[in-house]
C-alpha cells in the first residue's frame, strides 16, 4: 500500500489500462513507497482518506461570505461605535452595488457562498483583495489593483482591521485552545481517545494553527498602518 506525502518518492502512471507505481528516487529496503493524494484540503482527505495530514500547505480556512457582516466588523472600535444609534443606521442603509459585486467576484468572492479567508500562507490574498473592493471608495483604473495596499491608509486599515475581527471571532467559536487539543493528543492511550475523536482534535487543531498565523499576521499589519497613521 502506498502511504500519501507531499514530497513523494513515487507517483502512480495509468497507460494501456494499466495503473503503474513509478519510483521517482531510489528507495531503500523498508522505506515506505510514497504518493501525493493530491493537494487538497483537510476536508477532501478526511472525506475520502479517512486521515489528516500532519502538515497540509493545501489547507484553508472558509467561511460563508456575508457583505453586511464584514462591513459591521470593519465598523467595530471605530468612533461610530460609541453612538449605537449612527452605526445602526449607517448598518441599515448599507448596501452592496452590482459594481462592487462584479469586482469581487473577479476575485472567487460572491456573496452567500463559501470562501477562503485564510490559507497555510496566512491571510488569504484574494479576500483580502475583495474586501478592499467592498470597503473602499477608492478609485482604481484596474481591478487587479486592488491585489496591492490601498493607498489611503486609513482605508487599507480598516481593511486589515475588519480581517482580524473575523479571525479573532472564528478563533473564539473553538471551545478548546490549541495548547489543550495538543494535551488531549499526548494523553490520546490515558484518555482512551476513539480514532474518531482522534482525527476530530487533528483537524480542528490544523484550523486553529491557520487562524493563529493569519490572526498574528494580520494584527502587526494593522499596528504597523495604526503607526504609519499617527505619523503623517
Amino acid at each position: 500500500m502506498c502511504r500519501h506525502s507531499f514530497s513523494p518518492n513515487a507517483e502512480v502512471e495509468f497507460e494501456d489500462g494499466y495503473l503503474t507505481v513509478v519510483a521517482k528516487k531510489r528507495i531503500k529496503e523498508g522505506e515506505p513507497v510514497l504518493i501525493n493524494y493530491g493537494n487538497e484540503c483537510n476536508e477532501q482527505f478526511l472525506l475520502s482518506y479517512g486521515f489528516v495530514p500532519q502538515v497540509n500547505p493545501h489547507e484553508v480556512i472558509k467561511v460563508r461570505f456575508n457583505s453586511s457582516q464584514m462591513f459591521a466588523m470593519s465598523r467595530m472600535g471605530s468612533q461610530d461605535e460609541r453612538n449605537p444609534g449612527a452605526l445602526q443606521a449607517e448598518l441599515e442603509t448599507f448596501e452592496l452595488s452590482e459594481m462592487k459585486l462584479a469586482l469581487m467576484s473577479y476575485y472567487n468572492v460572491r456573496e452567500g457562498v463559501e470562501v477562503a479567508v485564510a490559507d497555510a500562507d496566512g491571510v488569504n490574498e484574494n479576500f483580502r483583495s475583495a474586501l478592499r473592493c467592498l470597503l473602499s471608495d477608492e478609485e482604481v483604473q484596474d481591478v487587479d489593483e486592488y491585489k496591492n495596499p490601498l493607498t489611503s491608509l486609513p482605508h487599507e486599515w480598516v481593511v486589515c482591521h475588519a480581517i482580524r475581527i473575523l479571525y479573532a471571532h472564528l478563533l473564539t467559536e473553538h471551545k478548546e485552545s490549541e495548547d489543550e487539543d495538543v494535551a488531549l493528543l499526548s494523553l490520546r492511550d490515558d484518555k482512551q481517545l476513539t480514532s474518531p475523536e482522534v482525527l476530530a482534535i487533528k483537524f480542528r487543531l490544523a484550523k486553529k494553527r491557520i487562524l493563529r498565523k493569519a490572526y498574528a499576521q494580520v494584527t502587526q499589519e494593522v499596528q504597523a498602518l495604526s503607526q504609519k497613521m499617527k505619523q503623517e
